[in-house]
């Protein structure tokens, strides 16, 4: 059965392939053009080199680093691996948004709140179950790593206040930064049967709630 990574390298490649196949499209070399402009660049030379260049048409492929791979995988993965749940992947900011503050589930607002940390996904189980959730996936090692899990530990610590029941807040962890030791420190800021940290793979296989 596919884990989670097999979903996220398989998108990942979906996404190479058709970022390559875009450079073909009428309106990349439009952007080429604009491109010239803006840098005092002839265009015929500009359009020239883009089709000469490899290197150069680089700069007009997009990055599927800034595609939201990690996000889109996990939402595929999870309405494919739990089939009867409501599984719905939140906006980061504006309508539709939810921010976890102080153990509360609020809509976000343009007012800046102290402390508040986006929620990701709401799913709900057969059962009626709640589940908020955050998604870090996170490769390597360094301060933004770091960072990232942090935001995941104080996610943890917003929810541990919350008094609904039937309710539950995920810290969903992928990626090789989190090792078995860094696994032990988050859970440790775990509240019983309110509060959890694990990886994709493993939420889908205790998922019954």
């Amino acid at each position: 059965m596919k884990t989670y990574e097999d979903y996220y390298a398989e998108l990942t490649q979906q996404l190479q392939v058709e970022n390559l196949q875009s450079l073909s499209d009428p309106k990349t070399i439009e952007k080429v053009i604009a491109w010239a402009e803006r840098t005092g660049t002839p265009a015929t030379y500009a359009v020239y080199r883009f089709h000469t260049d490899a290197a150069f048409r680089l700069i007009f492929q997009k990055d599927t680093k800034k595609q939201n791979v990690a996000e889109k995988a996990l939402y595929v993965f999870l309405t494919e691996r739990l089939p009867s749940w409501q599984v719905e992947a939140l906006p980061n900011k504006g309508l539709g948004s939810l921010q976890l503050v102080g153990g509360l589930v609020l809509p976000s607002t343009d007012r800046i709140i102290a402390n508040a940390k986006t929620i990701d996904l709401r799913l709900v189980s057969p059962l009626g179950h709640i589940v908020y959730a955050t998604h870090k996936r996170t490769s390597g090692s360094g301060g933004a790593q770091k960072n990232q899990c942090s935001d995941a530990e104080a996610f943890l610590k917003e929810a541990e206040r919350n008094a609904e029941p039937n309710t539950s807040f995920y810290a969903l962890l992928d990626g090789d930064y989190y090792t078995e030791t860094i696994m032990a420190r988050v859970n440790s800021l775990t509240r019983p049967n309110k509060t959890y940290a694990c990886t994709s793979d493993d939420f889908v296989s205790q998922a019954i709630m």
